[in-house]
């Protein structure tokens, strides 16, 4: 056996700022995880989310909330979010940021 540095590892997230104050869709699977800040004043916005089976399991969205507008959290067709009667999910407060992942079928607060 010999010690050797290993390569690879892993790799910052991506970090979107959007500041559209609009409904948006994320289309991107950057990584293995993203962080998205939305940065939306005072418009109540949706963030719809790629497909789970897109995505594949164990990737990770992280978004967060900087206006005071509501934002929204929804899914792409039939899945869901922790349970089957949970297709959406709205951000609490200002500042407050949730983290969702994939199994590749649905989405779970993590």
């Amino acid at each position: 056996l010999s010690w050797v540095a290993q390569s690879g590892g892993g790799a910052a997230p991506n970090v979107t700022t959007d500041s559209s104050g609009s409904n948006t869709t994320i289309s991107t699977t950057t990584g293995i995880e993203e962080v998205h800040l939305i940065s939306n004043g005072a418009s109540n916005v949706t963030i719809t989310l790629p497909a789970a089976a897109t995505a594949g399991s164990g990737y990770k969205y992280q978004v967060k909330r900087l206006g005071t507008g509501s934002v929204t959290v929804a899914l792409n067709g039939s899945e869901y979010i922790d349970h089957s009667a949970q297709s959406t999910f709205a951000i609490g407060a200002q500042y407050d940021s949730i983290t969702l992942c994939t199994d590749g079928s649905n989405w779970y607060l993590i």
